[in-house]
């Protein structure tokens, strides 16, 4: 399982570490008060959110994909693939309307990548030849491009574009494996985790390269940064820590808002 963090500037941050969902909460600048809202019953795990905070994705009771909304408050079950019986949506557009996940059968043996709207529905991305498994994991802002993980006994990053399908966009010279783990508000750029299993990993930063915009990509290992930066550095004027174990069917998901 890999490890997930989201969050909205200034507000929050929603962290799965090792099956635990941990939010943390950080006072603004101008001193209002954080609060805590659950998400009505049925909800488990919150993965992702829109930009604006106001769409909330995840995976629910029973291992279904969810999408909720402050607009009408209402959890909406997405469904799987045909065929499939559990689903999990990880990532969502910047303004909510397109969901991208993961549906998988009984055993989870078979996953397929899904990206979905309110127009079409869950939709199939596949996998790539060969892999037996592949997640949604990230998508740009207009939701037109969906980068994950597609695995077999390794994993290769994929990046998909209705105009070219999904596309395996390689690795690290000398690595195994890649992870893809976020995209770019316009989806030019990706990054992630590119390893030798077992012995090694490095982060990675990947750029569209000319012609198909795919093909001739190529990534990058990411150097270190020094430990202290020019830059300015944020203040956290109050953090709140609290936890819920996953585990029990009955958690609810949880988001904060200023108020």
């Amino acid at each position: 399982m890999f490890n997930r963090t989201s969050s909205v500037d200034g507000g929050y941050r929603i962290m799965l570490l090792a099956g635990i969902l941990w939010v943390v909460i950080l006072t603004p600048d101008n001193g209002a008060a954080a609060t805590f809202q659950g998400l009505p019953a049925g909800t488990t795990l919150a993965h992702g959110i829109s930009g604006d905070g106001s769409v909330v994705v995840g995976s629910g009771v029973g291992s279904r994909a969810f999408r909720w909304t402050v607009a009408t408050g209402v959890v909406d079950d997405l469904g799987t693939l045909p065929g499939d019986s559990t689903a999990s949506a990880f990532a969502a557009s910047a303004d909510g309307s397109v969901v991208v996940g993961q549906s998988c059968n009984n055993t989870n043996t078979s996953c397929r990548a899904f990206r979905w709207t309110a127009a079409t529905g869950m939709v199939s991305l596949g996998r790539l030849p060969g892999d037996n498994t592949a997640e949604g994991i990230a998508v740009s802002a207009d939701g037109s491009v969906v980068v994950g993980p597609s695995c077999a006994t390794v994993c290769h990053a994929f990046r998909w574009t209705a105009a070219t399908g999904m596309v395996d966009i390689g690795m690290l010279p000398g690595d195994t494996a890649a992870f893809p783990l976020a995209v770019s508000d316009d989806g030019a750029v990706v990054v992630g985790q590119s390893n030798v299993s077992g012995v090694s990993s490095h982060a990675f930063r990947w750029t569209m390269g000319a012609g198909d915009g795919q093909s001739g990509g190529s990534a990058r290992r990411c150097r270190p940064r020094p430990a202290y930066s020019r830059r300015k550095q944020p203040t956290v004027h109050r953090a709140i820590v609290r936890s819920a174990d996953v585990s029990n069917s009955a958690t609810t998901a949880l988001i904060t808002t200023w108020r």
